[in-house]
């Protein structure tokens, strides 16, 4: 896009939403030029907690939440779970 002089906006869908795309990108890609469409799909109730996770993530990383770390987070959650309910880490 800079080589040919195309200011158009770089769209894509939740694996560009990372502030990692304009590190890698050098002066390529400037911040007003990236649209990421990200599927958030929480509302009601369930928008409060996940504001809440963003909030924790920030205060304990100095970053903001990428993504899928709440999904990661909660998946972890449920493994956690799996294994005290189990008694044991064996895959088995």
């Amino acid at each position: 896009m800079k080589s040919l002089c195309i200011r158009a906006k770089f769209m894509g869908g939740d694996g560009i939403c990372s502030t990692e795309l304009l590190k890698v990108s050098g002066d390529v890609i400037a911040e007003d030029m990236v649209f990421c469409a990200e599927a958030d799909g929480v509302e009601g109730e369930a928008r409060a907690d996940l504001d809440a996770f963003k909030t924790r993530f920030k205060t304990q990383y100095g970053a903001d939440v990428q993504v899928y770390a709440s999904y990661g987070h909660d998946a972890v959650k449920v493994l956690v779970a799996a294994m005290v309910k189990a008694e044991s880490a064996d895959p088995a």
